[in-house]
């Protein structure tokens, strides 16, 4: 499911209560949206780095969402991990 960048998402998976150190990293594919100063303003005001993909490398986003598409459509893929460690041993297996 898709949440937007607004507040009421960020409420809803509580990002906002983690702690800064443990808060996403925002990662994107520079499209305008991603840069335009308000996404930007929400981000700097809850603290969560917004990194952007390398430059003229347009065919990295393609890849990574294939990637998450496979994992899942997976059989017995979690409809929620717990924390960090749960993904990564769902992963690792």
């Amino acid at each position: 499911m898709r949440r937007s960048f607004s507040k009421g998402g960020m409420l809803a998976e509580n990002i906002l209560d983690c702690p800064e150190q443990r808060r996403p990293e925002i990662v994107n594919d520079r499209g305008r949206q991603m840069e335009a100063r308000s996404i930007k303003t929400i981000f700097e005001l809850h603290r969560m780095p917004q990194l952007f993909a390398r430059l003229r490398t347009p065919n990295d986003n393609p890849f990574v969402e294939s990637a998450f598409g496979t994992a899942k459509t997976a059989p017995g893929y979690p409809d929620r991990f717990l924390d960090l460690e749960d993904s990564v041993r769902y992963f690792k297996r």
